[in-house]
């Protein structure tokens, strides 16, 4: 009756939808024969407009932008062996559960007129949105490989990063873990003299993904 009633909305073309991680909802909704459209998607947004500056989950966006701190899933369902599905949480809890779809609102809110601001409208309307309905359905049912065409890509690849590897050593003068970040810190900092460097607790120069960044 629920599912009856939401169909006429949620297929709408003239209704926006908006949401945190749609294509989570997509996929659920499909189930259930129903295409939801159009929609809006706060974690894309927020993708498009900081995309290496932290995480976009909804507890996270909420707390940076909104300095408020959702209600944890897990107060309600539980943990390991005694943990519970969400229709068997106490009403008045869930009532309280259902800020999300406030907090997420008001990230829209927040999100929409940021988009122009910072030139990404184009990105998240023409790349990242349109994504979400593909992705939901290639999750759903799956996608055709070619495992030749895979394993010919692989060992290119694998020849490809032993030369990269050899070059590397070539620049360093020595032989070392190119995937170790203390022994690339070393590498860079300590040896090569590169500015920028930073030394972790145990006075070991740092070669990480924030440090190179």
């Amino acid at each position: 009756e629920v599912l009856a009633a939401l169909r006429p909305v949620l297929e709408d073309d003239a209704v926006l939808k908006i949401g945190q991680n749609m294509k989570y909802d997509a996929k659920i909704f499909a189930r259930n024969g129903i295409a939801i459209a159009p929609i809006d998607d706060t974690m894309l947004m927020s993708y498009a407009l900081n995309s290496g500056i932290h995480g976009h989950g909804m507890d996270t966006l909420s707390e940076r932008y909104l300095s408020h701190s959702p209600i944890p899933i897990k107060t309600l369902l539980g943990t390991g062996k005694s943990a519970i599905t969400f229709e068997r949480v106490a009403i008045d809890e869930a009532v309280g559960y259902a800020e999300d779809a406030d907090i997420t609102l008001r990230l829209w809110h927040l999100f929409r007129p940021q988009l122009h601001e910072n030139r990404v409208t184009t990105v998240y309307e023409t790349l990242e949105r349109p994504l979400v309905p593909v992705l939901a359905q290639m999750e759903r049912h799956g996608i055709r490989v070619d495992r030749d065409t895979l394993s010919r890509m692989s060992g290119k690849f694998a020849q490809k990063m032993a030369e990269l590897e050899e070059e590397i050593h070539a620049l360093a003068g020595r032989k070392f873990n190119v995937g170790s970040p203390t022994q690339l810190g070393e590498i860079l900092f300590d040896e090569l003299g590169y500015a920028g460097g930073m030394k972790g607790m145990t006075g070991a120069s740092a070669g990480g993904a924030d440090v190179m960044a």
